[in-house]
């Protein structure tokens, strides 16, 4: 454990405030934490991850060694335990405060409900709302192939990110990707699901005490391959008043299936010919949707989520309306049209994190090489930025 208070912590006052995991996407959230004068904890298995700069306390964890956290909690006695992005960390988060009988956190069984991909379709079938089909097996020898309808999705059960995800269009590619998920599932998992086709949208959520608002609507698009790697993300989504009010009413009977008390969720749908069914549910904040719905109507995820977290019910009000475009690095076609944009429209770009190219494919979201945001100046624009077109 690093200590940044050594000397300090017997005449400090203030509470403390832990935050499960170190990354890139947490570092805003941190701050916030900071700014509203906690001490925080930042808990990460990675000496050097980027949150450690700035906590007060850096604990050298690993997100899911939750016993571990909750050793240091029983040390500290924090008003709130939590984190933004990430899953495992949002399972280890929910634990922790359970045993601490923190009352302002999801239970624990929420979180695994939100967490694995099989528990998810249950929950979907128990309380009768839109499902993909779907069959769920340890073993490819277990898998009853004849009755499988191509195309299919076949995915890990507990991971996420996109890892070990494919889509499989004939039988003879099957057992190799089952495979390939198997070995990205801790527990040999693995879902195979019809493939839902429609345009995807993402909905960003928050709740206090089981009343829920709705953020916003994102359109979400891929990079085209089999391994659904999303690519940009464009908010507000260009949908109708109607099917706005569709979507709205699908995720609050959602929030409510799957007990969502507290927090932020991020919801993934598709609009089939049958109406909104839900592809994956995330009792935390989606990765990204703090810097799109701050630049579209000006509302701020972080410090809502801090709220909630203490009991506090959210600002939502939309100060304005913008659209804004996140644009993910893969390919070397998506860094030539960054480095375009950067060149010929530098006051378009709000914010960006983008490493040195290296020209490799991309099998995960977590093999990204950088992202960064456009706020379009002309609407009409817009799908060309979303296709790498000036």
């Amino acid at each position: 454990m690093t200590d940044r208070k050594e000397g300090k912590l017997s005449l400090e006052d203030r509470p403390h405030y832990f935050i499960i995991a170190g990354s890139t996407l947490q570092y805003n959230f941190v701050k916030t934490v900071k700014n509203h004068g906690f001490i925080t904890h930042v808990f990460d298995y990675d000496s050097d991850c980027r949150c450690r700069e700035i906590a007060d306390y850096f604990h050298e964890i690993s997100i899911d060694e939750k016993e571990k956290i909750l050793e240091v909690a029983k040390q500290y006695h924090p008003v709130a335990v939590t984190t933004t992005v990430c899953e495992a960390g949002n399972v280890s988060a929910c634990w922790v405060s359970e045993k601490l009988g923190l009352p302002y956190s999801n239970s624990y069984e929420t979180a695994l409900n939100t967490t694995n991909k099989l528990r998810q379709r249950e929950v979907l079938s128990a309380n009768h709302l839109a499902n993909a089909r779907y069959v769920v097996a340890h073993k490819y020898k277990d898998l009853s192939v004849d009755s499988l309808h191509f195309p299919v999705v076949v995915k890990p059960a507990d991971r996420s990110a996109g890892r070990g995800i494919s889509l499989v269009e004939t039988v003879n590619r099957l057992e190799d990707c089952f495979n390939a998920a198997t070995r990205e599932s801790p527990s040999c998992t693995i879902l195979v699901e019809e493939l839902l086709n429609g345009p995807e949208y993402s909905v960003e959520t928050i709740s206090c005490g089981g009343v829920h608002h709705v953020l916003a609507i994102t359109e979400e698009y891929y990079d085209g391959s089999d391994h659904f790697i999303s690519s940009r993300h464009l908010m507000p989504a260009r949908l109708s008043e109607n099917l706005t009010m569709a979507l709205e009413g699908y995720t609050l009977r959602l929030l409510n299936a799957f007990n969502i008390q507290f927090g932020a969720c991020h919801i993934e749908v598709k609009l089939t010919d049958e109406g909104f069914k839900m592809v994956e549910i995330a009792s935390r904040i989606g990765a990204w949707r703090d810097v799109l719905l701050k630049e579209s109507y000006g509302i701020d995820f972080n410090e809502n989520l801090l709220l909630t977290t203490l009991g506090k019910q959210p600002v939502v009000a939309h100060k304005h309306q913008n659209f804004c475009i996140l644009k993910i690095i893969h390919s070397a076609e998506d860094n030539n049209f960054y480095r375009e944009m950067k060149a010929k429209h530098p006051e378009l770009i709000v914010y960006e994190e983008v490493k040195k190219f290296i020209d490799r494919s991309s099998n995960c979201l977590a093999d990204s090489q950088g992202f960064y945001f456009i706020v379009p100046s002309q609407p009409d624009k817009m799908d060309d930025y979303l296709n790498n077109r000036l």
